[in-house]
Parts: C-alpha cells; structure tokens; sequence
C-alpha cells in the first residue's frame, strides 16, 4: 500500500492534470500552458497516514512539514470527532525563490487527475512560513477533501466549498483557547447591535482587512465555532454539516438540515447567538487569563499619571505617580473618580485574572478603598502588605514557569527523536520504493522531467 501510494502521489504532483472550477484569463491559460523548464527532482516525504506527501528541498523541512500536517489534521478530526477515512491526496510542495516573486507566501489549489481530486498546497520561500497562515490553507484543504468526497467522481467543474466562517473558527480553535484580546473584541462588538449579528458573520465572504477588524471578525468566529459544537450532538452535526455541502448549491441548505431543529428560524438563531456572546465573553472559568496576562493588567491597573506644570519653563510634563503620593492629588478634580474607575478595574479582573492573584487583588483593593475614603493613616501598611503579596505571588509563579519549561523542553527533545525516527523509517522506505519502481513509471517520470509537462491551474 505505502508503495502503490508513493508511486500515485508523486505522479499527482508531476502528471498533467486539470483543476477543478472556474479557469483563468486567456493571458493566464497561455502562461500556464507553456513549457515547464527542466527540474530537479526535490526530496520528499510521506506522513504516517498517507494521505499527505511533502515536497522540498530540504529533506528535514519536508519530514517536519509532514508531521505537523498530520497532527493538525488528527486535531481537527478529534474536535469533529471523525474518523481518518480520506479518499484523496493532500501534496505540500515548497518552493525556494531567488529572483521570481510569487503570488502568495501560502496558496491551495484543487486538481483533477484521472484517479480523482488532488489537493495542493504550495508554500513560497523567502519569506519563512507563518504557522497561521500555513495552518488556515491547510485546515481549507482537509474540509475541501472532506465535503468533497461523494463528489469526486462527478466530473464536475465545481466544488462544495466549506463557507469562509466555519473554516477561520476550526482554524482559530485549532491555535489554541480564548485570548484576552479576542474577549475585548467581542466585548466592543456587543456595544453596536450589527456587531452581535450572527448573519453579519455568516454573510462574510472574503476576510475582512487586516486589523481590528479581522482580528474582531476571527474571535467572533471562534465563539461561533465553540457554541455549535456545544449543541446537542455538536461534533456530528459539524460531521452532517460538512459531509451534506454540494456544488453549486449555497451552504445554508446544508445549515438548515444539521442545525435546523434548534436554529429553526431567524429570529431564533439570533437570539440564541445573542445569548452565547454574553454568556462566552463575560467571566468564566475558560476565559480567565494566565498568570502572565493578569499581571500585565494589574500594572497597567497600578500605574498612575499625572500632569505637571514645569514653573520656569511653563511646559507640561507627565510624570508617573506613586500609589502612597496620590492621597496628595485627591482634592484635584477628577482624581476621586479615577480612583473609582481604578477600583472596577480590579473588581473585574478578580473575574477574568489567574486565581493565583485573587489575593493579591483583594490587597489592591484595600489600598484604592483607603484613599478613596480619606483613610491616609492605613494607607502605607496596606500597600506594603500589597507589594509584599504581590512580590511572593510573582515568585511562586516564576518557580512553576520554570519548572514547566524544563518538563517541556524534555518533552521535545523526545517528540524530536520520535520525528526523526520516523523520517529515517521514512527514508529508507522511499529508497526501497525507488529502486523497485516499475521500468514504465521510471520511464515516464525520466522522460517527464527531460522534456517538461503542461499543468492547467483552473482554481
């Protein structure tokens, strides 16, 4: 099997083929069409489940290339809890470039070939990979392949093609839990009611530009790919869902058969997305941030600025305010109510902040509680007692960190042996492989790469 596999994989990527979906300008045909130059032939692996061959140069990137593109396909199929039944290959190809600029660092195409579907995606380099861009294209072609597969055999110049919002929230779930940031965002969202329409998001098509909005358009997404799977029957709903996609017809069709029980309408589903937005980006036990994050919060919590007049030379300057100074600034105007806004601050990051800081917290507030009273006599012990919490609590954490990084880094160096085992196995798997090829295919491949080939890209 692993030998039959190798021999189709690498014929995929060399063989002539047609790409399945709407074809280019006449321009881009004629360039397509002409001649490849003579090509050396780059080293390649196969991952462990078969379905993914890699391409490359270098022969260490292609085996860590395959690796990492089976593990976040097993990712992927553990949150859709979903078998490994794959029909069709998935080719990885990178591509070194000197003086030729390419069309994107990561793009995917689909191609049809006389034993079905080939799914490429083709990475140019320089510049080094970005692991979310390389994850997003490579989390498309997996669900292409998915929603694809009783439809292979059609011949037809279409595809089913998963919409743009369930592909970002795989891609976003698969990076990792809510961040921070992505709960701010949500939160500025439900302040203008457009923000919190779950059809403002399934509308979408294209990604909006980078920014505050895309990052905004991502978290939202990301909710919404975590509130589905909590259904009733989530993951075989997002099963039924991506499986019952057809070319040609709109993907809500598809919606309306895997989530129509519940979403039965509108109305309903708005509602229920209204519902899941506060519910996921109020406080919680999984939105809590880490250690790290919340005392970057109380940092920013604690420092205080305030704006001085220089006497000789009239000019402004703003200087930074110890917590013990500012009982002088209370009968400014405006201070009592910084400090207020101060002490909601806190209040909610014993919310949202690492429980290991719920007493350093519970200490701060004391402090703020003293000088928005008038308490000035407690004030310097219980900021002592404050900075004392605070100094051992960052200590503790720091002695965690490291041991955790010293677990980790063993933790490695052991995945790395395992990695380069299993290249090595690899390898000498493909050498067995190449020398029992076939006079015909030897041929073919020999004459293939003297003479060049034509490719037609149509998508």
């Amino acid at each position: 099997m692993a030998r039959r596999f190798y021999v189709w994989a690498l014929l995929l990527l060399l063989a002539p083929s047609a790409t399945v979906g709407q074809t280019g300008s006449k321009s881009a045909q004629q360039q397509t069409n002409a001649p490849s130059p003579r090509i050396k032939l780059p080293a390649h692996v196969v991952s462990v489940s078969k379905q993914i061959t890699v391409f490359a140069e270098d022969q260490g990137l292609a085996a860590g290339l395959a690796t990492f593109a089976d593990k976040v396909k097993a990712r992927m199929l553990s949150k859709l809890q979903w078998k490994d039944t794959w029909r069709h290959p998935v080719v990885i190809v990178v591509r070194t470039h000197t003086n030729v600029v390419p069309r994107a660092s990561v793009h995917s195409d689909v191609f049809r070939t006389e034993r079905g579907l080939k799914y490429q995606l083709t990475c140019n380099l320089p510049p080094p990979l970005k692991q979310e861009e390389f994850l997003r294209e490579l989390v498309g072609l997996f669900c292409l392949e998915i929603a694809n597969r009783e439809h292979a055999a059609a011949k037809s110049e279409k595809l089913a093609m998963p919409p743009l919002w369930f592909l970002e929230g795989l891609t976003q779930n698969l990076l990792g839990d809510v961040r921070s940031i992505e709960l701010e965002l949500v939160e500025r969202a439900m302040q203008n009611d457009a923000g919190m329409k779950l059809e403002a998001i399934l509308s979408v098509e294209q990604p909006p530009p980078d920014g505050i909005e895309r990052e905004a358009f991502k978290a939202k997404c990301k909710f919404l790919f975590r509130a589905l799977a909590t259904l009733s029957g989530g993951p075989h709903r997002m099963q039924r869902f991506l499986a019952s996609l057809r070319p040609e017809v709109s993907w809500r069709e598809s919606f309306r058969a895997s989530y129509g029980d519940i979403l039965r309408d509108a109305t309903a589903a708005e509602t229920w997305w209204s519902n899941q937005l506060k519910v996921r980006a109020g406080p919680s036990p999984q939105n809590r941030l880490t250690a790290a994050e919340t005392d970057e919060a109380l940092t920013r919590i604690l420092t205080i600025e305030a704006i001085h007049r220089d006497p000789s030379s009239k000019r402004e300057v703003v200087k930074k305010i110890a917590l013990l100074d500012l009982r002088r600034y209370m009968d400014k105007p405006g201070t009592v109510e910084m400090v207020e806004d101060r002490i909601r601050q806190l209040q909610r990051l014993q919310l949202t902040g690492h429980q290991s800081y719920l007493p350093v917290l519970a200490a701060y507030l004391e402090v703020f509680n003293h000088l928005r009273l008038g308490r000035f006599r407690m004030l310097r012990d219980a900021l002592k007692d404050a900075e004392r919490l605070w100094k051992q609590i960052r200590q503790q954490n720091s002695q965690i960190t490291a041991s955790l990084d010293r677990h980790e880094a063993a933790q490695l160096n052991r995945d790395l042996i395992f990695l380069y085992r299993d290249y090595f196995q690899t390898f000498e798997e493909l050498k067995t492989i190449e020398q029992s090829r076939e006079n015909a295919i030897k041929d073919y491949l020999d004459k293939f790469l003297a003479n060049g080939s034509t490719t037609n890209r149509i998508q």
